[in-house]
């Protein structure tokens, strides 16, 4: 008999430590909806999917993450303009996305532009084949290119 409770004792405690420690693994775990960075974390994250993509020299790095910056920061401005109402600041983010897409491409050599575009168009690809598969017998949805770098 002791060595039953004693049995049950340590499995009831093996079991909670084991919770205990999948629960913070659960929070890191998180999805971007989830996670909220700042225009700046925005902007470098983007700067070096740029630069891994179509390989930038140093000064372009420099421009394009200000670039980048100027507009995760007005996109920002937008949604706090209108108290995070994504649909609200669509026209003002569309505004400051395509400043961006023309300082970028004075930035950008020829190739490098064209080798980004493509990159855009085939992540664009990706996702819209990503939601038919998720939306089976649903109409499919729209893809904006603003939900695109």
């Amino acid at each position: 008999m002791k060595y039953f409770i004693l049995a049950a004792c340590l499995s009831f405690g093996i079991g909670a430590q084991a919770q205990q420690e999948a629960a913070p693994a659960a929070t890191t775990t998180q999805t971007k909806a989830q996670r909220k960075s700042t225009p700046e974390e925005r902007a470098m994250r983007l700067t070096r999917l740029m630069s891994s993509k179509v390989k930038l020299n140093d000064e372009q790095l420099k421009q394009v993450n200000q670039i980048l910056l100027e507009r995760e920061n007005a996109k920002e401005s937008a949604l706090k303009a209108y108290n995070g109402d994504k649909e609200k600041a669509r026209k003002d983010i569309r505004g400051s996305r395509a400043k961006a897409e023309a300082k970028l491409k004075e930035v950008l050599t020829d190739e490098q532009w064209k080798t980004w575009q493509q990159f855009k168009e085939e992540q664009k690809n990706k996702k819209q084949q990503k939601m038919s598969g998720e939306n089976q017998g649903k109409a499919p949805q729209k893809i904006d290119e603003e939900d695109f770098y």
